[in-house]
């Protein structure tokens, strides 16, 4: 499979993002199971299989497409970001609670022993059936400070979008680099194999020149020293295969196992060059991505929050009502209703309330210098990840060229040693450098192929870098 399929895979993905937090509810929160597993661990947290697409580790070989799937479903991270994002949607719908009235309802019954002097001092029992009291508040007017407050909240709850939107990215680039890394592990075991394959050749020809009386005995033994090299360099590739697909599986967020198998990708033969302007992707950068959205609705928020702790040395216009029906037993009934309006304003109480503004005005600017920081990284980002790109891609180039060169010097020389017009010596030369030029490229492969992740993860968007 080509792995330019995956990078348009990618775009789809990073471009998706921004949509509504609602829309990317891709997975079910369910509630861990109570009671406790072997060693304390709560039952649920660790489950025997993953969910979703995960269910097909054992049955398919993966590629980047449903590894990505999976790891959406069942990353810790991306499920605690959903849910700090429904955090704060809670907390802004109470903000907006305060511009809706409140109504309370109260009901009693009471029986009272009274004295009745007129009677000659005889007690009176009366008892009185209080039917439900209605009781209206409505804070009519704040000055500003209440719509303050509710549109700081609304900014917290587009940070957590931002956030939880710019999480779905950084865990797809993780998986990205994890899955370029066991892919380059794995093709650095085959050109291993292929290089052991070689020296083995060397050796048995050496041994038959050998017995010809045609070589002598250091060729022989620096053919086997060859042999045992790379035995021991693919001895190392293997354990190096095995470490790369435990971190793929941890990225993804399964427990790792030898049922964890990932599809081989390749490079197309002809591999482009990007065309993108690198001022054009870091102007693109400082204006769509998600982590520099959420800091400036970070410091639009601050902004928010010090006006209402100013409005909050404003009174406040409030509006009750209260309205009971009461029935006194052979009495009959009483209705009483009252309304009211007030102006309330805390004269006294400045003292903590400037405390509060001189906060909330900190607080607005850090916010502001946090979100110039962020600009300045991700300009430097994009910047440092373009340059690293072209360098990777023309490493890609030389690789190839290197390769095709060691492959005909090796050919070349193995032909002159048959021949005898070289020494053994020259042909264990060619046959390094043909196994140096092999390993070199995939190195250059699995560069390039990390490099354009990491570019795109620094634009925020695949359309945004041209790719």
């Amino acid at each position: 499979m080509s792995r330019r399929l995956p990078f348009l895979f990618s775009l789809f993905l990073l471009a998706g993002c921004a949509l509504p937090l609602r829309e990317r509810d891709v997975f079910r929160c369910e509630p861990i199971a109570v009671g406790t597993a072997p060693g304390n661990v709560p039952a649920g947290v660790l489950p025997p299989r993953p969910r979703g697409a995960g269910e097909l580790i054992g049955t398919v070989d993966l590629d980047l497409a449903l590894l990505t799937e999976i790891a959406f479903e069942n990353s810790p991270e991306i499920r605690r970001s959903w849910q700090m994002a429904q955090v704060a949607a809670a907390q802004r719908g109470k903000a907006l609670c305060a511009f809706v009235p409140t109504l309370s309802a109260t009901g009693s019954a009471t029986r009272q022993r009274i004295e009745n002097p007129i009677q000659g001092g005889k007690p009176l029992s009366v008892t009185i059936f209080s039917e439900p009291s209605l009781h209206l508040n409505y804070v009519l007017f704040t000055f500003g400070a209440t719509r303050a407050a509710a549109d700081a909240f609304g900014r917290s709850l587009a940070v957590a979008r931002f956030q939880y939107n710019r999480s779905l990215q950084t865990l797809l680039y993780r998986v990205q680099v994890a899955y370029f890394a066991l892919d380059s592990a794995l093709a650095t075991l085959a050109v291993r194999e292929v290089n052991l394959r070689d020296a083995t050749e060397l050796q048995n020809l050496e041994e038959i020149r050998m017995q010809s009386g045609l070589s002598n005995r250091q060729s022989l033994c620096q053919a086997r020293a060859g042999v045992l090299r790379a035995r021991g360099q693919l001895e190392a590739a293997q354990a190096n295969v095995e470490r790369a697909r435990a971190a793929l599986a941890e990225a993804v967020g399964v427990r790792i196992s030898s049922a964890f198998r990932i599809t081989r990708s390749q490079l197309p033969e002809k591999v482009e060059a990007l065309d993108g302007d690198v001022e054009e992707m870091v102007a693109k950068a400082l204006s769509m991505r998600q982590d520099l959205m959420a800091a400036h609705s970070q410091w639009q928020a601050a902004r928010s929050w010090e006006r209402a702790a100013r409005d909050n040395f404003l009174p406040q216009l409030v509006i009750s009502a209260d309205g009971t029906l009461s029935d006194y037993r052979n009495f009959g009934r009483s209705k009483t209703f009252s309304a009211s309006v007030g102006l309330s304003w805390d004269v006294f109480g400045s003292c903590g309330k400037s405390f509060q503004l001189r906060e909330q005005r900190a607080q607005r600017r850090a916010a502001r210098e946090g979100l110039r920081a962020a600009e300045l990284q991700a300009a430097g980002e994009v910047w440092t990840q373009y340059f690293a790109y072209r360098s990777a891609h023309r490493q890609l180039l030389s690789g190839r060229a290197l390769l095709e060169v060691a492959q005909e010097s090796f050919s070349a020389a193995e032909i002159a040693y048959r021949s005898g017009l070289c020494g053994f010596l020259d042909l264990l030369s060619a046959q390094t450098a043909l196994a140096s030029a092999r390993e070199t490229l995939v190195a250059a492969e699995n560069a390039f192929s990390t490099a354009l992740a990491a570019l795109a993860y620094a634009v925020g968007d695949l359309k945004a870098a041209g790719i």
